[in-house]
């Protein structure tokens, strides 16, 4: 079967060319052509699309319809926000830092592409991507014994990885709007945030009544399960106070409720 993305999936793409009523765009993950309509691209008026993309412009854009039997795929770029450009940005960085690496070791250990890809592969089981995998054992040397080699070519490949691959820290970030009338209403509010903040997340005052959620981790899967456990408590401790508690990724879509 033909493989095409799916509605509502992020996408990678290129401006292939533009004109007065939109964009061609080549997604390289699928090997297709997609398809962005002026609509799609802002919500303001556009007087000059060239203002917005540009020919050989790669760019996050979001599916919103596949037609399979057309080959078509349409796309937006005004719906995919700062946090969706971001993760799919260090998505597409990962998988390239991982096509990097395995063609490293397979040099230096004198072994094909797909070999090392096959010792590797009990890490995309483990930990969702073969790279994350790859900085698990980077950070701490932990669960090197499920890789598919003997003890020798383990030591070389862990190695390998021990020193050339940098960990870096990963920071996710969501805000969240607060409100209560009441005589004790500051006070409920600073329960309500008292009861989340740990070592792994930080609460910082944007402006009345936004507030700043901020996550970091060694893996980008798991500071967004962070993020995502710790605005689940706030909402829901902020039920219980009775208080009004707003929720999002982008801070201009709580100031969009708010008009």
């Amino acid at each position: 079967m033909e493989n095409f993305p799916e509605e509502g999936e992020l996408v990678l793409g290129t401006i292939k060319k533009t004109f007065d009523q939109g964009a061609y765009v080549v997604l390289e993950e699928y090997n297709k052509e997609g398809y962005l309509s002026l609509k799609e691209i802002s919500l303001k008026w556009i007087k000059n699309i060239h203002d917005y993309v540009k020919e050989g412009q790669k760019v996050v854009l979001k599916v919103i319809r596949v037609e399979r039997e057309r080959g078509a795929i349409n796309l937006s770029l005004r719906t995919v926000s700062d946090a969706e450009r971001k993760a799919k940005t260090e998505d597409v960085k990962r998988v390239q830092k991982e096509e990097k690496f395995i063609e490293f070791a397979g040099n230096e250990l004198k072994i094909s592409k797909d070999k090392i890809r096959e010792i590797l592969a009990p890490l995309e089981d483990k930990y969702g991507t073969i790279y994350d995998g790859i900085e698990k054992i980077a950070n701490d040397n932990a669960n090197v014994e499920i890789l598919n080699c003997g003890d020798v070519l383990m030591e070389n490949l862990v190695g390998l990885i021990n020193r050339n691959v940098k960990v870096k820290k990963i920071e996710v970030s969501g805000f969240v709007m607060l409100k209560n009338y009441d005589a004790d209403g500051v006070e409920k509010i600073k329960k309500i945030f008292k009861e989340v903040i740990s070592k792994n997340a930080l609460i910082t005052y944007v402006g009345a009544p936004v507030y700043k959620i901020e996550v970091i981790s060694d893996e980008y899967k798991t500071a967004e399960k962070k993020l995502k456990s710790v605005s689940e408590k706030i909402l829901k401790s902020a039920k219980e106070l009775n208080c009004t508690a707003r929720y999002a990724k982008d801070v201009k879509e709580l100031s969009l409720h708010e008009k």
